[in-house]
């Protein structure tokens, strides 16, 4: 905004700045694209999404930022396919979608919960505070484990 405020005022080297701004920004990363920037996106979120769709999970446990990604890229994944079978996220903020899955028998649920160290004290966290504790691993894939609820 400053330099658009300048450049209101005629100074020619910020006008030619502003100009070259554009410019600049096709020479470094070329023409704007729709496949590069799905591109991007499938990088920064879909890592966990074939091993999530593959394992058919209701739920993905872990960190804030491995949970929400995931969730997001398992929906756009689905949405694309022209599937409807919702997956939840369990980890911090997911209290708006808990009445979306609670009544269902909590031993039937699949639960994924993605790998790292932090994701796996975080589902820790997560998992008893939403009465879906103990838990025992089912599966293991290449960037989650299958986990469902053991005992009653």
């Amino acid at each position: 905004e400053p330099l658009a405020a300048s450049a209101r005022l005629a100074v020619p080297a910020l006008r030619g700045a502003l100009l070259a701004l554009p410019l600049a920004a096709l020479a470094t990363q070329g023409q704007p694209s729709l496949a590069r920037a799905r591109g991007d996106l499938d990088a920064a979120a879909g890592r966990w999404t074939a091993d999530v769709l593959a394992a058919r999970c209701d739920l993905v446990a872990g960190d804030y930022w491995s949970v929400w990604p995931a969730v997001w890229h398992v929906a756009l994944a689905q949405a694309e396919r022209g599937e409807r079978r919702p997956v939840y996220g369990l980890a911090h903020r997911s209290n708006p979608t808990v009445p979306l899955w609670w009544d269902r028998p909590h031993g039937a649920l699949r639960i994924c919960r993605t790998h790292g160290e932090a994701a796996e004290r975080e589902a820790a966290r997560w998992l008893p505070s939403y009465g879906l504790w103990p838990v025992e691993v089912v599966e293991r894939r290449g960037t989650v484990d299958v986990l469902r609820v053991a005992g009653p």
